[in-house]
């Protein structure tokens, strides 16, 4: 039997062996370095950080690569051959927040909330802006306006409250002339025609202008929020009025309305801007708003001159992060022929390198181990008492993997050795499902066996690296001698040493009183005394072989509690009927009866 259980072993070892020559070996490195590597998914648990030298089996992966400050990558690779790949990884791109409040009365609460000239809804609000600065407007009709510029830095929150004053109400200009139907102007704006009543207009400097058959009139006024100002336009006015004796007559606008007008350092108002007495001379002019470049230009006037100075303002570049480059596939730094003699790269001194991350790896459930890795389990409960098991990852690819190990059961009055293997066929999202088979054999004192064949599908739930919960139905078909043949037990007699009776030989004192239910009793006659005291006949004779299957199912709980060891509880039970040798009959120390449910725990060691 034995021989039998090696045999078996050293198949599926080899098996295993064929399934790693199919391996690639594959280098990933990024720029910076230290990213953390993902394949086919995070369930699996990470694979190291970057650099890193992987184990692939030919065909599609998904890689992702993952560094704290930097945007993810994500590709998908189509391994043919040992290669090496490098990624660059983009910073990312931390936005800042303007949280914009209403005042303590909330008579902003519902105005329009513009910022940099864009509606982005109302007050009260959080906008997610760019790092720089930005110019915050409110606009609430029949309440008022309000305007602010903010600077915010990378990451940062700042808040604005809005509060509207007396001096943001709008103001009122009342427009006549000497004639009749004359098109009225604000600001270069056509509103209305004379006699004109325009209620709404924003605090500040403006420009009047009334037209009417070729004759027009302009007037520059400063409105005051709540402000009613009455103009009369005389049509016989010049378009710009005389400058006066002692200076010169300047005119500024710009393509950007309420831009601030600075001459010589020194802000005059906002732009449309009409001055007067401008001193003779050269004079510096800047014009200047929120979001557009500066304009500036020297200008030189005399007495008398009257000027039009127009700018036209070029709106601040926004600069945004183009999406990450595809990885740099360069050729293999080997022969893909000889993937053992492929140099691994050792990390810089100032980095060391990371293991691979072993928390995910698994015995018990569905999800199969990496090649080149394996796992020990040491456990005990009832029953059996003890079991050692031992898991060597034979292949592994995005869904389908094997695996294959050997492992020892005992109750400590008999014990079974033998081989299992397992085939995981779908992983999708975070359940998992494969096949496994186990076949071994044992024995124990008096002449005891037993050979066991098992068959079941494990299903297991994925959470994270961390917890496995696996549901794992398995039929077990099972051949067992509890006590020892007739035959044994006359042969035992004869060579005993002086010659003993029949039934009293060594062989037959040391079994249990259950193999004798039969004895005397069979026909032709067996040659045994009858049992001692009141023992009846059983059915089926204690001295033959049982055969007999059982559906078995099992439950079992895995919690990484290291990356190199797990914790694992298994409970399993048998609805169907008890076996024979798990009670006191035929081994002492058991119940009475097969209880018929199990429960084990135990510590994966995982390497």
């Amino acid at each position: 039997m034995a021989a039998r259980i090696v045999i078996i072993g050293t198949l599926l070892l080899s098996a295993a062996a064929s399934g790693r020559e199919s391996l690639q070996h594959v280098q990933i490195e990024s720029q910076p370095s230290g990213a953390t590597v993902y394949v086919d998914g995070r369930l699996g648990g990470s694979r190291g950080r970057t650099p890193v030298t992987l184990k692939l089996s030919k065909g599609t992966h998904v890689l992702t690569l993952e560094l704290a400050g930097h945007q993810t990558v994500e590709r998908s690779l189509e391994i043919t051959q040992s290669e090496r790949f490098l990624f660059t990884l983009d910073k990312q791109t931390r936005f800042s927040v303007i949280t914009v409040v209403a005042d303590a009365q909330g008579r902003s609460t519902g105005a329009e909330l513009l910022v940099d000239g864009i509606s982005v809804g109302t007050v009260p609000g959080d906008i997610r802006v760019a790092v720089g600065a930005h110019t915050v407007e409110a606009h609430k009709a029949g309440v008022g306006d309000f305007r602010q510029n903010v600077g915010v830095s990378e990451g940062a929150t700042a808040k604005i409250v809005v509060q509207f004053t007396e001096a943001a109400l709008h103001g009122t200009l009342l427009v006549s002339a000497d004639v009749s139907g004359a098109e009225v102007f604000l600001d270069g704006t056509q509103r209305d025609a004379t006699p004109a009543l325009l209620s709404d207009v924003v605090p500040g400097d403006h420009l009047i202008e009334v037209k009417k058959q070729g004759k027009s009139w302009k007037k520059n006024v400063h409105v005051s929020g709540g402000e009613t100002i009455k103009l009369e336009a005389q049509l016989g006015a010049a378009v710009l009025p005389p400058a006066t004796s002692a200076g010169a007559a300047l005119k500024v606008s710009s393509n950007v309305a309420a831009s601030t007008v600075f001459v010589d350092g020194k802000s005059v108002g906002r732009t449309p801007l009409q001055l007067e007495d401008v001193a003779p001379g050269e004079h510096v002019v800047e014009i200047k708003h929120s979001g557009y470049e500066d304009a500036r230009q020297v200008i030189r006037v005399a007495s008398g001159d009257r000027k039009v100075l127009s700018a036209d303002l070029v709106a601040l570049a926004v600069t945004t992060h183009p999406p990450p480059p595809p990885p740099v596939r360069e050729p293999p730094r080997e022969p893909a022929r000889e993937p053992a003699r492929e140099p691994v790269r050792e990390p810089p001194a100032h980095e060391p390198a990371v293991p691979f991350d072993r928390r995910a790896m698994s015995s018990f459930s569905a999800l199969t181990i990496d090649p080149q890795h394996f796992t020990a389990d040491i456990g005990g409960g009832y029953i059996p008492f003890g079991q050692f098991r031992l898991t060597l990852g034979a292949v592994r690819t995005r869904r389908v993997g094997f695996d294959v190990g050997v492992e020892v059961r005992t109750t400590g009055y008999f014990t079974d050795g033998g081989a299992h293997a397992k085939l995981q066929f779908l992983k999708f999202g975070p359940v998992a499902v494969a096949t496994d088979i186990y076949l071994g054999g044992g024995g124990g004192p008096t002449e005891r066996n037993d050979f066991t064949f098992e068959w079941g599908l494990p299903v297991t739930l994925l959470f994270g690296d961390l917890v496995r919960f696996t549901m794992h139905p398995y039929v077990q078909a099972y051949t067992e001698r509890n006590c020892p043949a007739v035959d044994q037990i006359k042969f035992d007699d004869s060579n005993a040493t002086p010659a003993a009776a029949p039934g009293h030989g060594p062989l037959a004192n040391s079994e249990t009183i259950a193999c004798k239910a039969n004895d005397g009793m069979r026909t032709p006659s067996d040659g045994l005394p009858p049992p001692p005291g009141m023992m009846v006949k059983v059915g089926q004779d204690p001295r033959t072989r049982f055969v007999s299957a059982r559906l078995m199912l099992q439950a079992v709980l895995e919690i990484a509690v290291h990356e190199r060891a797990t914790l694992f509880l298994l409970f399993e039970g048998d609805p169907v009927g008890p076996r024979a040798s798990l009670s006191s009959r035929y081994s002492p120390g058991l119940p009475a009866t097969d209880a018929q449910i199990y429960g084990r725990l135990g510590l994966t060691f995982k390497f």
